[in-house]
């Protein structure tokens, strides 16, 4: 079911995922092939202006998530909406108004292409403005994003990470879409130069109202951009809500247990290692996950119930959910954030 409405408002949601699953099958044709649930049943929504942060460990879905709500990869089931409007399996209007900022700016970027090329791919593509027009508007792109209009004729070769990002974010700004899909977009770059992207990304969202999905390891970084945090494991959401409630309260105990493996620089916040969180165990197979709740095989406040009833999102406060049976009997410790 779709997380509760932090706001509630007449205008449509910019972006609106409803119960998106996605499966892959695994193994040679033709053999005994398994199948891994990549998703399962995840729903989310933003505000134009909103930013929405997703964490969890590698392999939880938040990539293939990434791609689905770009038109990358089509879901097995559910569907998305734009500005109320469904958007079924239109990639092209898809890609229309949302856009992606990739992982990695070394890859990303055809390397036979001039900036220019790249930047106005989308505009070509889409068949916007005369050569001219796609041309200046490149100029613009590249003034946003604080890099000199007289570098269009550069190849990416000749940029360093951080500027080939910059790149990528004027591409995918291109098209002046509603959603920006960012995954692990500072993930590949210097940690000197990581900041200086994010607070570009933060800035522009501001400036220009548009909706952003980011998805990082960091959660640092992701406290520091998100206005809301959707946690995710093993393929489903464990819980969202604003990003203070998830960092300062944890409800759901796998939430707890992230947080309190983060690193803190604040002397005042940091925690004694006896006050810790360890999970016990490896996460489950995909292929073979638990039943009930996904997690219960490692949390530590675990009962019978975890391991037979799936636990649906429910509210914990306001815009705040989490998938958990014991979230509102056995409210979380503030001491664990």
């Amino acid at each position: 079911m779709p997380s509760p409405d932090p706001t509630p408002s007449a205008e449509p949601w910019a972006l609106e995922a409803t119960d998106l699953r996605k499966t892959f099958a695994t193994g040679r044709a033709g053999l005994r092939r398994t199948k891994v649930s990549a998703v399962d049943g995840v729903s989310l929504r933003l505000r134009a202006g909103e930013s929405l942060g997703i964490v969890g460990e590698s392999g939880c879905g938040k990539s293939t998530l990434a791609r689905m709500l770009v038109g990358l990869e089509s879901p097995d089931s559910g569907n998305i909406q734009i500005a109320g409007r469904p958007i079924g399996d239109n990639r092209r209007e898809l890609s229309r108004h949302v856009q992606m900022v990739f992982q990695d700016p070394y890859t990303s970027l055809d390397p036979r292409m001039t900036v220019q090329e790249l930047i106005s791919e989308p505009l070509t593509v889409h068949r916007i403005g005369t050569a001219a027009e796609r041309r200046d508007r490149v100029a613009e792109l590249l003034r946003l994003v604080g890099l000199s209009p007289e570098m269009m004729a550069r190849y990416p070769h000749q940029f360093s990470g951080g500027q080939r990002q910059r790149i990528g974010i004027a591409r995918a700004l291109a098209l002046e879409p509603r959603v920006l899909i960012c995954d692990e977009p500072v993930s590949a770059l210097d940690v000197s130069v990581q900041a200086q992207v994010v607070n570009l990304l933060r800035d522009l969202q501001r400036r220009m109202g548009i909706a952003l999905v980011f998805i990082a390891h960091d959660l640092s970084v992701v406290r520091h951009i998100a206005d809301r945090t959707a946690v995710m494991y093993l393929g489903r959401l464990a819980e969202t809500g604003d990003t203070a409630d998830v960092f300062d309260s944890p409800a759901h105990p796998y939430t707890q247990a992230l947080l309190s493996a983060s690193p803190v620089v604040d002397p005042t916040r940091r925690r004694r290692l006896a006050d810790r969180i360890v999970l016990a165990g490896d996460p489950p197979n995909p292929t073979n996950p638990p039943s009930g709740c996904r997690f219960h095989t490692r949390c530590h406040i675990a009962v019978a119930e975890c391991a037979t009833t799936q636990p649906q999102m429910l509210s914990v406060g306001g815009g705040w959910a989490a998938a958990c049976h014991l979230a509102q009997r056995e409210p979380a410790d503030s001491s664990t954030s």
